[in-house]
């Protein structure tokens, strides 16, 4: 069944089992309200029949109450399960507009916007709507959303790569774990990253009652006094109720703490994040049958420590609803007086701390890789037929790419190039008119190289490269704050690229769309040489997509370009220009420009024909 086919029948037949359930929620609620109805008809009549007939009503009331907390029960239930069929729909939903690139249907991704000043980011569309993340929301999760971003900010080893990529043609298989895993993430509100460190800084940190021991015996010894005194007062023992004076104290211990230890008890809180949704997502991860080693290694990460995370994380869960007692002031007040409520809660937290705290941020470091996993092999689920790359560790650098498509854009709209950038001392040099295709190609080859050092799968029909540096230098602009022009703007993010180049590590690739366009055409194209006789000079691989057809006129440079060309044409129809471009990569210079074209059909143009200016300056 084709993915599309796929999705769409997942999506209708979880939709349909969501009404289901939805019908069922109300039949059961007639039901409870029967059942309560019918206990508070017996209780009343079994007052007024009074003797056995009464007692007989009242055994029958309590059976109706009874079957009113199982029917809530019950209710309760299935309701659960009619939310997660409808996330399971909506998560189908969505993957069939993923798989149409309609970005206007894609929920809001979790990803905040990267640094400014990074290598690519924001020249290769990573963030926002319409961008590579656009495609991986199916994290849902802070350790997945960090874990999937800082993947796609930095490339990994080659060694690193080849395991991801044996994970994620795994799961990419395993379509009903990943929309599990999906689903279980968006039932419930996310915590913050901020609150999220903040548990974790306490896990890792030391105890507040280590060193204060006369706290917690006194927590211990003033209820029991309390309860002792009680009893002897209520039998005559002792004259006086002193047992209002241990009551006190406790007030007196509990209150005297009370604010410090509610400052700790809200760091393990990590604000309304109960800890049941990460053991929900990890017993996913342990249940699982996996052979991919990075998978299996996961696994046994969570099973680290003297208890398996997914047994801790729930009974922290259980001690932090404790904890939340401190909401209801009530409550609050009665067992703090009765029991000093809050040292006993820290106490137990602080054991907690003390045997699994150290393995806290590696289970969820393992279930953020899960979840990045999974988005990377959710990609290649959509894709079946985008292959994974294989990386070259020896031999010069390069990009060698057949069938080399932008991954943003539909399969309908994709066209596809063969594209080779490298060895050292070359470059692709990249010329055509307006709207041609030549930013398009370079953000193909920077996206999917980013995608391969990830781990993930590219959009071509085969791809090889070497470890690879990614720099780009795309969408400079002028900022009126700081002060700079376009062309200081984009000469320091020039300055960037060719300072990274000559720092040691890995080749970098760079990829310079239209370079140095805030100043006059004859010193730009010498700056330009200049720039590109730096980074061959320092071994950068890359192509530069330029209208300048005479860049490359230079005795070096001119053994360096490999030039390559898209084409285009403009005519007119009766509704205004007609441009029609085939976006296929064509050896040489190109031949032909649209410029002057496109503004005689705006009406805007001379009548006779014109010749444009050409020609080294």
């Amino acid at each position: 069944m084709a993915v599309k086919d796929l999705y769409q029948e997942r999506r209708q037949r979880f939709a349909r089992e969501a009404d289901r359930e939805a019908d069922r929620v109300y039949r059961l609620g007639w039901a409870r309200f029967g059942a309560f109805l019918a206990a508070l008809l017996l209780f009343l009549g079994s007052d007024a029949a009074g003797g056995r007939s009464g007692r007989w009503l009242a055994v029958g009331g309590a059976a109706a109450s009874l079957l009113f907390v199982l029917l809530l029960v019950w209710q309760r239930r299935v309701r659960a399960s009619e939310d997660r069929h409808r996330a399971l729909s909506r998560i189908n939903e969505v993957a069939l507009a993923r798989l149409a690139r309609d970005w206007k249907a894609l929920p809001p991704g979790p990803f905040p916007p990267p640094a400014p000043g990074h290598p690519y980011a924001g020249d290769l569309d990573l963030h926002g709507e319409g961008s590579l993340l656009s495609l991986l929301t199916t994290v849902t999760l802070p350790p997945g959303v960090a874990t999937v971003r800082e993947w796609l900010l930095a490339p990994a080893a080659p060694g690193e790569v080849r395991l991801r990529q044996a994970a994620v043609e795994e799961l990419a298989g395993e379509l009903e774990l990943r929309q599990t895993l999906e689903a279980e993430g968006r039932l419930r509100a996310a915590p913050t990253v901020a609150s999220l460190e903040a548990f974790l800084s306490w896990a890792e940190g030391g105890d507040w009652l280590e060193g204060r021991g006369w706290i917690v015996w006194s927590a211990r010894a003033l209820p029991v006094l309390t309860a002792l005194l009680f009893v002897l007062y209520s039998g005559g023992v002792i004259p006086g109720p002193w047992w209002l004076l241990s009551m006190a104290g406790a007030f007196g211990l509990g209150y005297s703490c009370m604010r410090r230890i509610h400052e700790i008890l809200g760091r393990v809180s990590a604000g309304e994040e109960r800890f049941a949704r990460y053991a929900a997502v990890l017993t996913l991860l342990l249940e699982a049958r996996l052979k991919a080693p990075a998978l299996r290694e996961l696994q046994d990460l969570v099973r680290s420590g003297p208890v398996e995370a997914v047994r801790e994380l729930r009974r922290l869960g259980r001690r932090v609803a404790w904890a939340d007692v401190r909401y209801s002031v009530s409550a609050h007040a009665i067992l703090q007086t009765l029991l000093v409520w809050d040292v006993h809660v820290l106490a137990s937290l602080e054991a907690w701390r003390r045997r699994s705290g150290s393995h806290a941020r590696g289970w969820l470091e393992a279930l953020g890789s899960f979840e990045a996993l999974a988005a990377l092999g959710t990609l290649k689920g959509d894709h079946p037929e985008w292959p994974f790359p294989v990386l070259r560790e020896e031999g010069p650098s390069r990009v060698t790419a057949r069938g080399l498509g932008h991954p943003l854009l539909s399969p309908a709209m994709c066209v596809r190039n063969d594209v080779v950038m490298g060895p050292p001392g070359s470059f692709l040099f990249v010329t055509g008119s307006n709207m041609s295709g030549k930013s398009t190609l370079l953000r193909a080859v920077g996206l999917n190289v980013v995608l391969a050092q990830a781990g993930g799968p590219v959009c071509a029909r085969g791809m090889e490269l070497t470890p690879l540096a990614v720099h780009t230098s795309m969408r400079s602009a002028d900022s009126l704050a700081q002060g700079v022009s376009q062309y200081m703007a984009e000469l320091k993010q020039i300055q960037q690229v060719v300072k990274a180049a000559r720092g040691g590590g890995w080749t970098v690739l760079y990829l310079l769309d239209e370079p140095l366009q805030g100043t006059n055409e004859a010193e730009r194209r010498v700056a330009v040489q200049i720039i590109l006789g730096h980074l061959l000079d320092a071994g950068a691989i890359g192509a530069v997509a330029t209208h300048d057809l005479w860049l490359d006129q230079t005795e070096r440079l001119g053994a360096a370009a490999r030039a390559a060309h898209f084409e285009g044409r403009v005519g007119e129809e009766e509704t205004g220009p007609l441009l029609a471009f085939d976006y296929t990569l064509k050896a040489g210079r190109a031949t032909s420009t649209n410029a002057l074209a496109l503004l005689r059909a705006m009406g805007l143009g001379p009548e006779g024909p014109v010749k444009a200016a050409s020609g080294p300056l």
